[in-house]
């Protein structure tokens, strides 16, 4: 198998111990001098720690044997463990709610489960795969997108695997997709449809390949260009990496709170917000309660995840339901199927599940007020 968009040919690298440092360089995407040096452990040359974990995992995948690792030992699980890995567990609820459903799901069919935080940090989510491949792990799933597709594509040969993606992901891989394309065009036409034509939409901004909210806010725009040329729509960004999630606790609300006080002191007059997600939305409304005006007679708001908290009275939030609970059950039963193979009840073989949208109108929206 061969990405169009990589280099690496990873179609004919086979699992031995008598595998060669050439073969660990070439799936890793390093020269063997490197691979030799990392490995080697030679603390005189420094590499980017997401190569160092790329030829780690690469040398455990092939079973490529080292002096120093032939008194490594074997797996330290049992194959009635399952491993998640996750962007991060404090992000208010949305990965929280997954990784339960998950784990219930599996404690009903006797697995137990280990969680694994990446901060959509390439070099943490290879240093798992690196853990998990010579374990006797049951399965992984990937509550995002991983970062080394091809490599997760090659480890779905030698272990089970279940990813989550955006609707436009096409890899041969079980994958649950988010249409979030789609919430973003809802939230516009519903926006568009009160009669609000000065709008904002809050954005945070990352790094990170096939972001959500990236794509979310394509559907904004494009539904604002189609159906409503004539309004003003603007985008407001804050960049972030996953790694500031470590030192914080409710980064999405505090981005959603610091862009909504730009726009409520800039020169904008707008009368409805956008917010990229649930938690960025409560934020929103943080800021616009503090300057002494209510939702929605002076702004509407609304968000997308439809976060257990977004009903509650106080925050009443309009929002985009896509079944993250349900999702969560899915990605079990896709994982299952896997692991008992020809044994399953139901037919096998690669598949790609899509929920469809709903939009959720609650109090925080309504026609301008101003």
């Amino acid at each position: 198998m061969v990405f169009q968009n990589d280099k690496r040919d990873v179609s004919f690298l086979p699992k031995s111990s008598r595998a060669t440092l050439a073969q660990v360089a070439q799936l890793a995407g390093v020269s063997q001098a490197a691979a030799s040096l990392i490995l080697k452990g030679d603390s005189k040359v420094s590499f980017a720690e997401s190569t160092v974990a790329r030829v780690c995992a690469a040398a455990k995948y092939l079973g490529y044997i080292t002096e120093e690792s032939t008194a490594t030992p074997g797996g330290i699980f049992e194959k009635k463990v399952l491993a998640i890995i996750t962007p991060s567990i404090a992000s208010y609820s949305y990965y929280s709610t997954i990784i339960q459903a998950i784990d219930q799901a599996a404690n009903s069919k006797g697995f137990d489960t280990l969680c694994f935080q990446s901060y959509y940090e390439e070099a943490r989510e290879m240093r798992c795969i690196s853990y998990l491949l010579h374990s006797d792990i049951a399965g992984v799933i990937f509550t995002f997108t991983p970062h080394n597709l091809e490599w997760i594509v090659q480890i779905s040969n030698q272990l089970p695997v279940v990813i989550f993606g955006n609707n436009d992901l096409d890899v041969p891989l079980d994958i649950v997709k988010t249409d979030n394309y789609g919430a973003g065009v809802m939230l516009a036409e519903h926006i568009i449809d009160l009669g609000h034509r000065r709008v904002a939409y809050l954005h945070s901004k990352s790094d990170r390949w096939g972001y959500p909210s990236s794509i979310r806010k394509e559907g904004v725009i494009d539904t604002f260009r189609r159906k409503c040329p004539s309004a003003e729509l603007f985008v407001t960004e804050r960049e972030w990496k996953g790694e500031l999630e470590l030192g914080m606790y409710g980064l999405s609300i505090k981005s959603g709170y610091e862009m909504t006080l730009e726009c409520l002191n800039g020169p904008r007059d707008v009368t409805a917000i956008i917010a990229n997600s649930d938690a960025a939305a409560y934020g929103v409304l943080q800021a616009i309660h503090e300057k002494g005006y209510s939702v929605p007679a002076d702004y509407s708001v609304c968000g997308v995840d439809n976060l257990i908290q977004s009903s509650q009275p106080g925050i009443d939030l309009t929002t985009i339901e896509h079944h993250i609970w349900e999702k969560g059950l899915l990605a079990f039963r896709m994982l299952y199927r896997q692991i008992c193979g020809a044994n399953y009840s139901e037919p096998t073989g690669i598949t790609t599940t899509e929920f469809t949208n709903e939009l959720i109108v609650r109090g925080s929206t309504g026609p301008p007020g101003r």
